[in-house]
């Protein structure tokens, strides 16, 4: 409406109005906050599959490299998306991400937090993937752990996603019996900006797929190396002491091998580094279960500690410099 004032204000002055320049200007900006601020419609259900493998498509550049890709795992092949808000992904569990041929919880956990994130993805409106505030699972016996060679389905279930948090339920199967081995919950923060929910609202998809696909180019050979390499050699802490008070150890984040998407260390990884300071504080002990709070973003060098009590061990990655901003802690429970 605005436009067309001001082409008849110029058409009747015969020149341009200070006052109807303005008005465009104005009504211009105004109009482009709407766009940003407005929420797409709601997405039906058969939709939301097609939807997330169209964005991972458009980002895909991003999802070649992290720990996502270490891990083997991509919304591209996610087997079914069910009517009650949650995705189903088969995988088959290579022998390179075990220890001593079991799957340890910490890795099983990093699938959960990649399944949940891609569930939350697909049910948000403008494809948020937010950061992860809490993460926890646990074993539901330890009878039945999952082992090298066997398929699995991670399923997700989302239980909300509004404005500012997401929370999904989780889960992975026994494929062939349809028995919960592992149960868990995923919490996120997922505000990205008014910029993310412009480029993400639909609009702009066919740019963001152009400008991403600049980015998809080959792999560095260190990514590629440790997309093949077994877990203990991508994910080795330094330094590890005993103290007074528990252990002490330090890790240097690679971006690209230990990254998630948006370029900080991987909250799944951060749940790897800490289940192996807890496992060198209690040797002699199963993991039955594990919670992660994630208080800040974290690369680089990172410093961790572990003390332990009667039937865990806290945990805590902090930055390694004096005074560094404590990244996440974890609590971890053993089997008695």
């Amino acid at each position: 409406k605005l436009q067309f004032l001001y082409l008849i204000g110029t058409m009747e002055l015969g020149m341009e109005s200070p006052a109807m320049t303005a008005a465009l200007v104005v009504g211009s900006v105004g109009a482009l906050y709407a766009l940003v601020r407005r929420r797409p419609a709601a997405v039906a259900h058969h939709e939301k599959l097609p939807r997330l493998q169209s964005f991972v498509g458009a980002v895909g550049g991003r999802m070649k490299v992290g720990f996502d890709a270490v891990l083997g795992v991509s919304a591209l092949e996610v087997n079914e998306w069910c009517a009650d808000k949650g995705l189903i992904y088969n995988y088959t569990v290579p022998e390179r991400l075990c220890r001593d041929g079991v799957l340890p919880l910490s890795v099983a956990m990093s699938l959960l937090d990649t399944a949940s994130s891609y569930a939350i993805v697909g049910e948000d409106r403008t494809h948020r993937p937010g950061v992860s505030v809490k993460l926890s699972a646990h074993y539901t016996s330890k009878g039945r752990l999952i082992r090298a060679g066997d398929t699995v389905q991670v399923c997700s279930k989302v239980s909300k996603v509004g404005g500012t948090m997401g929370f999904a339920q989780c889960s992975i199967k026994d494929a062939a019996s349809g028995a919960v081995l592992i149960r868990g919950e995923h919490v996120k923060y997922l505000p990205m900006g008014a910029a993310w929910d412009l480029l993400f609202s639909g609009y702009l998809t066919p740019v963001v797929r152009l400008v991403a696909g600049w980015g998809a180019a080959r792999l560095p050979v260190s990514v590629a190396a440790a997309q093949q390499a077994p877990l203990h050699d991508i994910l080795q802490l330094d330094g590890v002491e005993r103290t007074a008070a528990g252990h002490v150890a330090r890790f240097r984040a690679a971006s690209g091998v230990h990254s998630n998407p948006i370029g900080g260390v991987h909250g799944g990884c951060q749940a790897v580094l800490c289940e192996q300071l807890a496992a060198a504080a209690k040797p002699d002990a199963a993991v039955q279960g594990m919670s992660v709070t994630y208080v800040s973003g974290g690369k680089g060098e990172l410093a961790l500690s572990a003390h332990p009590s009667t039937h865990a061990v806290h945990v805590e990655i902090a930055k390694q410099r004096v005074g560094g901003a404590v990244v996440a802690t974890a609590e971890v429970y053993f089997f008695e």
